[in-house]
């Protein structure tokens, strides 16, 4: 799975890369949940940026938390 996942995020930066897979490793139901609104907010026609910045701030508290 881990293999999967880094091939699709391949085009990311390095330090993108290495936060998905820490919040995979830690917490892939919050990945999961993050992922689904995502797609969610590009199919009402959110840019990718937009829908990714909106989606980091709605779950920023959880994803500070794996921070630590």
């Amino acid at each position: 799975m881990k293999q999967l996942v880094k091939s699709q995020l391949s085009k990311l930066p390095p330090e993108a890369q290495k936060m998905i897979m820490d919040i995979m490793e830690k917490n892939p139901d919050l990945l999961m949940k993050m992922a689904q609104d995502l797609q969610a907010a590009k199919a009402a026609g959110k840019s990718d940026q937009d829908a990714f910045l909106s989606i980091g701030a709605k779950y920023k508290d959880e994803l500070e938390k794996l921070k630590k």
